[in-house]
């Protein structure tokens, strides 16, 4: 009896080795559908930890303008919010 394999195979080559071989990373299809460059796309993920990072940092200056204008009870004017 012949292996189930050789059913599939297309010049010698199983179906499971072409699908393989063609298989692209996520990331390049991605590129390609939505028309972004795969550099652009490795660029965006190495800068993610910074940007997370600034996100904090503008979270945290947010929090401490906020409780500074609770202080002076919602007036503003001078003397002027210093971050």
């Amino acid at each position: 009896m012949r292996k189930a394999s050789a059913f599939f195979s297309v010049d010698g080559e199983s179906t499971k080795a072409r699908l393989h071989a063609t298989r692209a990373p996520l990331h390049d299809v991605l590129a390609a559908r939505l028309s972004f460059s795969p550099s652009w796309f490795h660029a965006w993920r190495a800068a993610a930890p910074q940007l997370a990072a600034r996100q904090a940092a503008r979270g945290e200056l947010a929090f401490r303008i906020r409780k500074i204008f609770e202080k002076i009870k919602g007036r503003y004017g001078a003397p002027r919010i210093q971050a």
